[in-house]
């Protein structure tokens, strides 16, 4: 399964409303689907992939977790880091 399978599979255990018409360009932050709750059980999903924590005050979240192409590109540039 990729990356961006694995989240969008995530997306349904976390909310069955969230993961509705999900697709891999559709806004997450910018539109308000994801919410507060949302964004931490990302936080901990993106941090179990990275295997590190992530400091959320050095990273733009609208731009770098909006959508599921833009959650996958910050996983890779973060493992490369």
């Amino acid at each position: 399964m990729s990356a961006h399978d694995d989240l969008l599979a995530a997306f349904a255990t976390w909310s069955p409303t969230l993961a509705e018409g999900v697709t891999r360009d559709t806004p997450l932050l910018t539109s308000g689907r994801l919410d507060s709750t949302g964004v931490f059980q990302l936080l901990l999903w993106i941090e179990e992939r990275v295997g590190h924590p992530i400091d959320v005050t050095s990273i733009d979240m609208p731009a770098q977790w909006d959508n599921v192409n833009a959650i996958v590109a910050f996983i890779e540039s973060e493992r490369g880091a």
